[in-house]
């Protein structure tokens, strides 16, 4: 079994109580409560997770940047943004303080999620906060490209 699979297995059973949460109003509460009930979720800040509608609607009540990354498994061109990403979060521990969302091209290219963004194709990077565009990238695979779209996350005031 890939490693990949192992890693979204085990966070799909981490991030079950989060879709609950997630899916039931909450009351209004300050940052800090907001990442303690995150936390208790098994949602930390920052790391790689697969898209539902229900989390990319938790992550954007954060305030938080953060990346949609439009792929397909067989995308050559999106394991080339993935490994980049991995060498530039390797080399700067702070770009892991970036949620990533991996929404699944072949699932939802014709869902809200990459039309409201007029989203092109697969392989895209879509730095936000909450619904606010910041920057993209459409298939670059360059690190420069991809380290200045973290850069740009890195350095968004809320």
């Amino acid at each position: 079994m890939k490693r990949r699979t192992v890693v979204g297995w085990v966070l799909g059973l981490m991030l079950t109580p989060a879709v609950a949460l997630a899916q039931s109003p909450a009351p209004q509460q300050d940052g800090a409560l907001q990442e303690v009930a995150a936390s208790e979720a098994g949602l930390s800040p920052g790391g790689t997770i697969d898209y539902t509608p229900e989390l990319h609607d938790f992550v954007k009540q954060s305030k938080k940047p953060y990346i949609l990354d439009f792929y397909a498994n067989w995308c050559g061109t999106c394991r080339a943004q993935e490994r980049a990403i991995d060498r530039l979060r390797a080399q700067n521990n702070d770009y892991n303080d970036i949620t990533i969302l991996k929404v699944n091209w072949d699932a939802y290219r014709a869902e809200p999620v990459a039309r409201d963004l007029n989203v092109p194709r697969r392989s895209t990077l879509v730095l936000l906060t909450g619904d606010a565009e910041i920057d993209r990238i459409v298939a670059s695979t360059r690190i420069r490209d991809i380290k200045n779209l973290l850069d740009r996350g890195l350095r968004h005031e809320p």
